[in-house]
Parts: C-alpha cells; sequence; structure tokens
C-alpha cells in the first residue's frame, strides 16, 4: 500500500510545495465554509471560505462559487501523513487583485473604501484595504476619523515594491467641494444677484465669498464714481452683488451695478421743467457745464443761455458760480441733462408788435463809440448807430456829448427781428422827416402866394 502511495506522489506530487501557483477546478462543496478542488495532485486540494474571500459579508460557498469552476491560488499546505492534504488559500492572489484596484482607482482618480486600522503615533493612520496597507498622513484626514469606521479615500501614492499605498480622505472632501461648487455654477446666471461676504480686499479689487463660490469685484465695478477700494470695503462687510460673468469658472461681479448712478438718483427726485442749482464746472466752446450732484454734471447750451442770442453768458461767470436754471431734458440711455436758463425767462420779444418805420420813445441806456444803447416803450432793447444818433455836420463828434444816461428820445425803427432780438432805430430819420414836412408846408404856402400874386396883376 505504502509503495502505490509513493508512486503516486512520485508521479503526481514530487513538485507541489508550499507557495506554488494552481489552478483548482471545483469538484464538491463540502459545506458552507469548504470546498475540495481538483489540482492534479495526489489529493484534492482544500480550500476554507476565509481564504477563498475577505468580504465579511460572505456567509457561504454555496453563494459564490459551483462545481466547474476554475479559480486561481496558492499551496498553502502540503501533507502526506497521517492524512494526505493540501490546503489551498486565495489570500496572496486577493491582495495582488486589491493592489491592482488601488493602482487602477489612482490612475482613475476614483474613491475607494478602507478600514482604519490604528493611529500611527500621531502622524497619521494605518488603514486596510483587502489586506493591502495603506497609510493616510495627517493632513490628508478628517477632523472625526474613528478607528475601525470604513471611509472613503483616494489613492495619491503607489509603492509597487513594498505593495503599500498612500491615501487622503481630504482630497475626497476637495473633490466634493468642487462638484458642490460646480453644481452651484452651473445655476448661477450673468445677470444674477447674490448676496456675500468680502474676503480680501486689495487696491485693484474686492473678493466676495457667496456661499460655496467666490468672485471677485474689480475696482471700476465697485462704485459709479472713481473710488479707493480698500477705503469703500472692508473684510467682513456683507453686500449684494450682480454676476457680470462666468467664463471658465470664474465669477466677475459688480457692486456698482445694484446702486444707483448719480444720474439714477437724480431722476428719481426730478422732472423735466424743474428748477435746480449748479455750479459752472467748466467752459466749453458750445456752453457750460454745471455740477448738479457728486459726479452729475448738465450741459448749459450757449443757445440756452437767453433769448437774446448776443447774450455772452460764458463771459460773465466763473468756474464756481452757482446758476439757477431748469431742466430742458433728461436722457436716460446717454445720462445726460440738458439745461436752460432762458425756459425761466420771460421773452418780451413774444409781445413786439412793431414794423420798420414805427417810431417809439425810448429812453438811454447808455453810449458807446459805435452809438447809443436804449429801452424802448415796447419793453425791449434797441441801438442807435451814432450815424443814425447825430446829424451830418455833427457825425466826427463824440456821441457821447449829445446824450446822457436817462435821456429821453424818438427813434424810428429801421431794422427788426425779433429772433435776433435785435431793433435798429434811428432819431436822424426821425429830424429829416420833420424837416422834410417843414419843406413841403413852406413850398405849399409858397406855391398858394404866387397864385395870389398872377390873378393881382391880371
Amino acid at each position: 500500500m505504502s509503495s502505490f502511495m509513493d508512486e503516486v506522489i512520485n508521479n503526481l506530487g514530487e513538485d507541489l510545495k508550499v507557495g506554488d501557483k494552481v489552478r483548482g477546478t471545483v469538484e464538491r462543496i463540502l459545506n458552507d465554509f469548504t470546498i475540495l478542488l481538483d489540482v492534479h495532485s495526489f489529493t484534492e486540494g482544500t480550500m476554507h471560505l476565509d481564504h477563498f474571500t475577505k468580504d465579511k459579508n460572505a456567509t457561504s460557498f454555496k453563494d459564490l462559487v459551483k462545481v466547474g469552476d476554475v479559480i486561481e491560488c496558492e499551496v498553502a499546505k502540503v501533507s502526506y501523513e497521517p492524512n494526505a492534504l493540501i490546503l489551498l488559500s486565495r489570500l496572496d492572489e486577493l491582495k495582488e487583485e486589491a493592489f491592482n484596484e488601488l493602482k487602477v482607482a489612482q490612475e482613475n482618480h476614483t474613491p475607494v473604501e478602507a478600514t482604519v486600522s490604528k493611529d500611527a503615533n500621531g502622524k497619521g493612520y494605518i488603514l486596510n484595504y483587502k489586506g493591502i496597507t495603506c497609510f493616510m498622513p495627517k493632513s490628508q484626514s478628517p477632523r472625526d476619523i474613528k478607528l475601525k469606521s470604513n471611509i472613503n479615500v483616494l489613492v495619491i501614492d503607489i509603492d509597487d515594491d513594498r505593495k503599500r499605498a498612500v491615501v487622503s480622505a481630504k482630497e475626497i472632501a476637495i473633490q466634493e467641494q468642487l462638484k458642490k461648487k460646480e453644481a452651484i455654477l452651473e445655476g448661477i446666471n450673468v445677470g444674477d444677484t447674490l448676496k456675500g461676504v468680502v474676503t480680501k480686499v486689495e487696491n485693484y479689487a474686492a473678493f466676495v465669498k457667496c456661499g460655496e463660490v467666490s468672485g471677485m469685484i474689480k475696482a471700476k465695478d465697485v462704485a459709479h464714481e472713481f473710488v479707493d477700494v480698500q477705503k469703500v470695503l472692508k473684510v467682513g462687510d456683507e453686500l449684494e452683488v450682480k454676476v457680470l460673468s462666468k467664463d471658465n469658472g470664474k465669477l466677475l461681479f459688480s457692486r456698482k451695478a445694484l446702486i444707483d448712478s448719480p444720474f439714477t438718483a437724480f431722476a428719481k427726485e426730478h422732472h423735466v421743467g424743474d428748477k435746480v442749482k449748479g455750479k459752472v464746472s467748466n467752459k466749453l466752446a458750445f456752453g457750460l457745464l454745471l455740477e448738479l450732484a457728486p459726479n452729475l454734471k448738465g450741459l448749459l447750451h450757449r443757445s440756452e443761455y437767453s433769448y437774446n442770442p448776443n447774450d455772452n453768458l460764458a463771459a460773465r461767470v466763473i468756474i464756481g458760480d452757482e446758476l439757477e436754471v431748469a431742466i430742458l431734458s433728461m436722457d436716460e440711455d446717454g445720462e445726460k441733462i440738458n439745461l436752460s436758463i432762458k425756459a425761466l425767462m420771460d421773452n418780451p420779444w413774444d409781445r413786439v408788435e412793431a414794423k420798420v418805420g414805427d417810431v417809439v420813445k425810448a429812453k438811454v441806456l447808455g453810449t458807446n463809440k459805435g452809438g447809443v444803447e436804449v429801452a424802448t416803450d415796447l419793453g425791449v432793447d434797441g441801438f442807435i448807430p451814432k450815424s443814425e444818433a447825430l446829424s451830418y455836420d455833427d457825425r466826427n463828434k463824440d456821441v457821447s456829448s449829445f446824450f446822457a444816461k436817462d435821456d429821453e428820445v424818438e427813434a424810428k425803427i429801421i431794422e427788426i427781428d425779433p429772433k435776433q432780438w435785435r431793433m435798429v432805430l434811428s432819431i436822424r430819420k426821425i429830424n429829416e422827416d420833420k424837416e422834410r414836412a417843414e419843406l413841403e408846408k413852406y413850398n405849399d404856402n409858397e406855391e398858394v402866394s404866387t397864385n395870389l400874386g398872377d390873378k393881382l396883376k391880371k
């Protein structure tokens, strides 16, 4: 009998030893915890459940294998006496598979679940993943970590020689935070209004955290006017912002967009036709700029100085002078305000009904080299050129020698243009008319005398 066994061993099992890799075919499932496999040796190989899987939820071979299945395994023990026995195990195979799983997880940046085994002397924690030892540095560990608990981690480094890995739970949290942030960003649209807290202030921008997302307010978008960002905003300030853009996941905010511009604030309180006061801030070729409120200017066009087109208001005012004006128009799109002094005035020329040839009474306002300025009884001013104020014989004399302020005179209208506020008068023509009338009267008398003499001669 012994010679037969020796022959079998010599023919089948002489090279089979602990550590050999074999392929076994399941022959029988003895019970929940043990199976027999054909390994082409002197006896069947025996494998117990705890050497087939490390899954603590596995309670029976009957749920895991069936007769005929081929299993890659390793010889754990070989004995010939008193009973022939070959013990098989998949533990090393499982560890190899688990290590490969960790490598794939690192490449794909996918999480794995591992068990916290022990504290690594305050430097971190030792974790176990299907028999593979993993180290998690303290800087990569969650604050509420507990021994024997299962946690999800990311593989951040692999040691092929020692079959170990370095893992991180913090990376999982960061990844989840990024996914959460992406989801929140997806729901944010340009034009939305968000509430946030200022987290950092620089001279060029302020940074605002709105829940899980953050963004930047550039200096130009803090206020409608130029401001020192560090004086206007402080860390911890709560404010509302408007989303200007979200290119490449970066949010740009505006505080200015939610604050009334100087124009909008002014337009809420004033309407076309209202009287307002403004200070002359600049003189332009076509008019004056008046500051109506901080950072708000309006234009007083020179055509709106007066009904008198010759009124040179710009020459009579200096920068800083305050003028009362009326709002002529407000352009919301362009945020422009047009002003008028003329609109506050009564236009006396609207009531003038006169024509060339009419004679008016006037009072002298003053004289200059060119002639005499007068106020007429029509309610408007006029001008008597020197050539129309003096006689031909006096034409080379100073006009001021003949007229004094408040003198009352009569003059004939020789030119009139209400639109240009222009009336030119003549005293000379009045005198010439009188002389002509006298001459005509004399001629009439002479003719009568001549006719009477002729009759007496007869």
